[in-house]
């Protein structure tokens, strides 16, 4: 399992080139949580990222704090 954080990429950007930015690596799920430029932040920074093999989750929320505001900063993805 791998996070990484500060990922700064719009959502727009991973859903046009996924494998460019490591969403669909062979043997892999990634889960992805994006600043939506909600809130006063600047669209496409902070974002949050798991990368793990397949199988090894259950399931991934990438609003999990239940505030719109907070969660559509990108900064917090649940895996489990």
């Amino acid at each position: 399992i791998l996070c990484l954080q500060e990922v700064k990429i719009p959502r727009k950007e991973v859903a046009d080139e996924p494998r460019k930015h490591g969403a669909r690596a062979a043997g892999y799920e990634s889960f992805w949580s994006f600043n939506d430029g909600s809130g006063g932040q600047r669209l496409g920074l902070n974002g949050v990222t798991t990368l793990a093999r397949e199988g090894l989750t259950l399931a991934a929320d990438s609003a999990p704090l239940g505030d719109p505001t907070l969660d559509g900063e990108g900064r917090c993805l649940m895996t489990d």
